[in-house]
């Protein structure tokens, strides 16, 4: 049995504008409240690097471990965390 953690996050991430703006504009500008759910890849004591998918373990494979869809999340942005401890079953179990 392989036990994978992942977490749910909320965070505060920039905002901003490509292009020019009136002052209208830029008074209305505000960070955006972002949740994130996924696979705890690394933990630094800057930074929580999440992804969306891993490849499994199949014992023999040629294949390293690999991620996709990271993101790393600064610690400072984050305001709210959860732990989630998920449990991965053979299916002989």
């Amino acid at each position: 049995m392989e036990m994978t953690k992942a977490v749910y996050l909320e965070w505060v991430d920039s905002a901003g504008f490509p292009e020019w703006q009136t002052q209208d504009e830029i008074d209305e500008l505000v960070p955006y409240c972002v949740r994130t759910v996924g696979l705890l890849v690394k933990e630094t004591e800057d930074c929580l690097i999440v992804a969306v998918a891993e490849t499994l373990d199949q014992g023999e494979s040629c294949f390293k471990k690999c991620y996709n869809g990271i993101m790393s999340i600064p610690r400072v942005a984050v305001t709210t965390r959860y732990d989630i401890d998920l449990t991965v079953r053979d299916e002989d179990e």
